[in-house]
């Protein structure tokens, strides 16, 4: 075999298990390209409304909280009060609410690593409550998110970040590209955290006064039926704290710019595998991205995009 032949053979193997499927969404992507058919992909970008500041507010959840839709209203009013100026992210998590019940009833997980691990870190063990751009990054009560959010919104924009994604829809790949530029100068090291959400997920959820005309079960009055859990966090892109883009000293129009290649957008949320259960769905699934100060925990910007 001659040095060409060679190489040719070591070429398509290459291209032939670059695509491997990823099982566990939750991980970082891995670096392959050309995974991506350019025939069946969606790309989207942020560019046009990348220009001005927005605010996450992280509200932390569970489907076996009895007062969590009330703070999911509350998210859902301010929402709709500051449309995309606002970024609203549902974490479930604690074994208390947030663990699947029995085979029928809550059977759906929608913890995952990251939201758990943030959990901890801000001690989030009674429920609801939520941070406001972790500024402060210490839980706060439903009733402040009104207050908090205009004051972070308020803030000038440090960091202009421009996302594009291409999504796959058939292989139901998806990559992901950040450019992020420093608007001003900053003090800290940065990093930047990216996650997936789903909206309109229908599961149960306990509800201690659910509204007039909501579905209950008929035996358990504060089990609501069919209840659409909107911005479920579903798992982390790059770790469970992202990953370091820019170190300290950062300089106004500072750049940095990443991408991550072929993330395999496919999870189910069993409480067994060998039941039927929720799964993604990719009309809903949003990228959320955010970079955040790593010596405080403020998020300094954060921008979220559709990715069909």
């Amino acid at each position: 075999m001659n040095k060409l032949t060679f190489l040719s053979v070591i070429a398509l193997t290459l291209l032939i298990f670059s695509c491997d499927k990823i099982k566990n969404p939750v991980q970082k992507a891995p670096s392959i390209s050309g995974c991506i058919d350019v025939t069946s992909q969606v790309v989207m970008t942020n560019t046009t409304i990348s220009n001005f500041r927005k605010v996450l507010l992280e509200d932390y959840t569970g489907h076996r909280c009895p007062n969590c839709p009330r703070a999911a209203e509350i998210a859902a009013d301010l929402h709709e009060t500051y449309g995309n100026k606002l970024v609203v992210i549902a974490n479930h998590v604690t074994n208390i609410f947030a663990s699947p019940l029995t085979d029928t009833l809550f059977k759906e997980d929608f913890r995952n690593e990251a939201s758990t691990a943030w959990s901890d870190q801000f001690g989030m063990s009674s429920l609801p409550t939520g941070l406001v751009n972790r500024k402060p990054a210490t839980p706060q009560g439903r009733s402040v998110w009104a207050t908090l959010v205009p004051l972070a919104l308020n803030a000038p924009q440090s960091v202009k970040m421009d996302l594009t994604t291409y999504y796959d829809i058939k292989s139901k790949y998806l990559t992901i590209k950040v450019k992020s530029t420093f608007l001003s100068a900053w003090p800290n090291n940065v990093n930047l955290q990216i996650i997936l959400t789903q909206d309109s997920i229908v599961s149960d959820q306990t509800d201690n006064a659910p509204p007039a005309g909501s579905t209950v079960d008929p035996d358990d009055g504060l089990r609501r039926l069919n209840y659409k859990h909107d911005h479920i966090v579903i798992g982390d892109v790059n770790g469970t704290w992202g990953e370091l883009i820019k170190s300290a000293p950062i300089n106004a129009l500072d750049t940095a710019s990443i991408q991550y290649n072929c993330f395999l957008v496919e999870k189910c949320f069993f409480k067994k595998e060998s039941l039927p259960s929720v799964c993604l769905d990719d009309k809903n699934i949003s990228v959320v991205a955010f970079i955040y100060d790593v010596s405080t925990n403020e998020i300094l910007q954060v921008e979220k995009l559709k990715i069909r």
